[in-house]
């Protein structure tokens, strides 16, 4: 991940590892963004950004879910 982080320009990142073969979450952001982990687990990334000159905040919680029906 870390290559195409560097790839597309994104100077910082954080990753939640894969169980087994597949999975796993990442999120990655440029510089000058403050991004502030609120939580995680194997299934969402809960964070707080920071990117506006005039301190304003917003909230980002990324989920990922299971892709097979559940009958």
């Amino acid at each position: 991940m870390e290559k195409v982080q560097q790839s597309w320009g994104y100077v910082q990142g954080l990753k939640v590892s894969r169980m087994g073969t597949r999975g796993g979450l990442s999120l990655c952001w440029r510089e000058g963004c403050l991004v502030t982990l609120r939580s995680f687990s194997r299934n969402h990334i809960d964070t707080l950004i920071e990117y506006d000159p005039n301190g304003h905040s917003w909230r980002f919680m990324g989920f990922y879910g299971h892709p097979e029906e559940l009958n």
